[in-house]
């Protein structure tokens, strides 16, 4: 059952917070979770706002901290987008996550990183 809503709002001293028409699904079948999420992020720490979709649903395998599979885009208002695709969870070769910046928006990548689980979560 997915966990939704039209909005959230909070504050900590000035930055203001608000999460808009959210909805996180996670399934699981056989010890094995798939998450999708899709959402619209606004903070004045950000200077705006952005959206969130999964491209790709996230698998994880049964006794995993990471997904060995999925993709999200991350969109800014004036078009520039972050990709992450995962390559593999915590067990499998490096680079296990790649993320990719369009930062103009005109569907080509700037700039390309590589790394592993434990480096994003350091």
């Amino acid at each position: 059952m997915p966990v939704s809503g039209a909005e959230i709002l909070t504050h900590a001293g000035t930055n203001f917070e608000r999460l808009t028409n959210f909805i996180l699904t996670i399934t699981f079948a056989s010890g094995a979770a798939t998450d999708t999420v899709t959402l619209t992020y606004a903070s004045t720490e950000i200077g705006g706002s952005v959206t969130v979709t999964t491209s790709m649903p996230f698998q994880t395998a049964g006794g995993r901290d990471f997904p060995h599979t999925g993709a999200l885009e991350i969109v800014g208002a004036s078009g520039g987008k972050i990709t992450v695709t995962v390559l593999g969870d915590e067990t499998g070769p490096s680079p296990q996550v790649r993320i990719e910046l369009d930062e103009d928006g005109d569907g080509s990548f700037e700039a390309t990183l590589t790394t592993d689980w434990p480096d994003l979560v350091g």
